[in-house]
């Protein structure tokens, strides 16, 4: 990923999605949230 343009580069989103589309990673949304400790639906911290 190193001739991705900077401009892709500017979040990560973007860059999940030029891995995914070069098959290199496979992401799966299986339509559960979790906060940054991994706690299903987030948690009152967050």
């Amino acid at each position: 990923m190193a001739s991705l343009p900077a401009a892709k580069k500017d979040s990560l989103f973007e860059v999940l999605s030029e891995l995914e589309q070069a098959g290199l990673i496979a992401v799966v949304n299986d339509g559960k949230f979790a906060d940054g400790e991994g706690n299903l639906q987030g948690s009152d911290d967050c």
